[in-house]
């Protein structure tokens, strides 16, 4: 339900009455983007232009923390299916948008930002509906992976935003294990001026639009004064305030400060051992191997072959090579470990399928050790990953990625045109 119609008559005459106050920063920021290039490369490049955003708030929805950013309305893509092809569908922005909003789920104290939860967005002004709808998961090159979309609003004021995040089902590990299961909600109050909107910067980017680069995610440190207030019935309210020591770094998800703003970039470097990283669709795929017992058992019953995987033979039993062992649990086996980024800026790529074929020629003898599917999950070392199980893995066996279904997130413009045809990659296992 969104009550667009309502607003739209009284936005427009709004937008007339304004005019000669707002002027051309309206105008130009807000109704009138940069065109779209015309020889947009298949691939990550510069936008056309780049905007700031600015804090909402914080609130607590369960065991997850949830920033609320916003900025100007804006185009972006979703994908969809058009017959055996996914396409870049452009949604433009409708003449009763005011904002651009954009929510974060992420784990507080690791600093990981949680994918796959789903989430939907309710405003209210004065105890009365303007907007809701379930949002976009979507990614963008200044913040990563969040969810977003346009939204109008009824004039300045005063809002709450209801943000409710769904459970998430996908694999989850370590301390992650058996959380971020349940709904939950955080209502975070948004005071809004279409002024203060407006003094948000905004930079054309003619000389570098369309290169084959990104720009940097922004540094939304917390310096400017995220800190944590009084809890209410729907969860924990966050202030403005300016504590100097409240300062974070924002170099990286995993292992950072308590409080901070992720930008869901990648660890680097990543845990565990690099068997190689091959680039698809100008999507980085980083492929570990890691020896830990929390991973035990992960995505066994979804790829492991039944010749290899639960294949044992005397040989294998007595080699004592320790390149052969160097990958393996003992007694549980091998956890695959695939991270999907960005190319320049690390950001995870969440949303896509991804297959495995993990083919052993040792001793002579062809044998596929996995087949099949592997599992989106969440480490709080790792970070977000597509991951599986092998019970061996011995130097000089062939890793086999393809991607079976592109990133079925939305993209921000610069992404739009990128990880759509994705090429089958091959490693081999040092």
């Amino acid at each position: 339900m969104r009550r667009r119609s309502a607003l739209g008559l009284a936005g427009a005459v709004a937008m007339g009455a304004s005019a000669g106050c707002l002027g051309s920063v309206f105008e130009t920021r807000v109704g009138n983007e940069p065109p779209v290039l015309e020889d947009r490369p298949n691939a990550v490049y510069v936008p056309t232009h780049q905007e700031g955003m600015e804090m909402v708030g914080m609130g607590m929805a369960g065991d997850l923390s949830i920033s609320l950013m916003y900025s100007y309305p804006h185009r972006f893509w979703v994908i969809e299916q058009e017959e055996d092809a996914f396409v870049a569908r452009r949604i433009d922005i409708q003449r009763d948008d005011m904002i651009h909003l954009m929510a974060t789920p992420f784990h507080r104290e690791t600093g990981t930002v949680v994918p796959a939860t789903g989430l939907s967005v309710e405003i209210v002004k004065d105890g009365s509906l303007v907007t809701q709808e379930a949002i976009y998961p979507m990614l963008s090159q200044q913040m990563g992976f969040h969810y977003g979309a346009n939204f109008p609003l009824d004039g300045d004021g005063t809002y709450d935003v209801n943000v409710s995040v769904g459970g998430t089902q996908i694999d989850r590990f370590g301390e992650f294990e058996g959380r971020f299961e349940e709904p939950a909600q955080a209502t975070i109050e948004f005071e809004f001026s279409e002024s203060a909107r407006n003094d948000i910067s905004y930079e054309i980017l003619d000389e570098r639009a369309g290169e084959l680069d990104a720009i940097e995610p922004m540094g939304m440190s917390m310096g400017m004064g995220m800190q944590m207030g009084e809890e209410t019935e729907t969860g924990t309210e966050m202030g403005m305030g300016m504590e100097d020591d409240a300062e974070m770094s924002m170099e990286g998800d995993a292992g950072t400060a308590m409080g901070m703003m992720p930008s869901g970039s990648a660890p680097d470097p990543l845990p565990g051992e690099n068997i190689g990283e091959a680039m698809s669709g100008d999507s980085r795929f980083v492929v570990q191997s890691i020896s830990h017992g929390r991973f035990a058992g992960a995505g066994q019953h979804d790829g492991a072959s039944e010749n290899g995987g639960d294949h044992h033979d005397e040989t294998n039993e007595t080699q004592t090579d320790e390149s052969a062992h160097s990958h393996q649990i003992e007694g549980v086996g091998t956890y695959i470990a695939v991270s999907a980024q960005t190319p320049y800026n690390r950001l995870v790529v969440p949303g896509m399928g991804l297959d495995m074929t993990i083919t052993s020629t040792g001793h002579g003898e062809k044998r596929t050790l996995f087949d099949g599917r592997l599992q989106p999950a969440l480490d709080p070392e790792f970070g977000f990953h597509y991951g599986g199980m092998v019970d061996h893995l011995h130097s000089g066996d062939e890793i086999e990625l393809t991607v079976t279904t592109p990133p079925q997130v939305a993209r921000h413009e610069g992404y739009e045109t990128a990880f759509l045809n994705m090429d089958t990659m091959t490693f081999t296992v040092p």
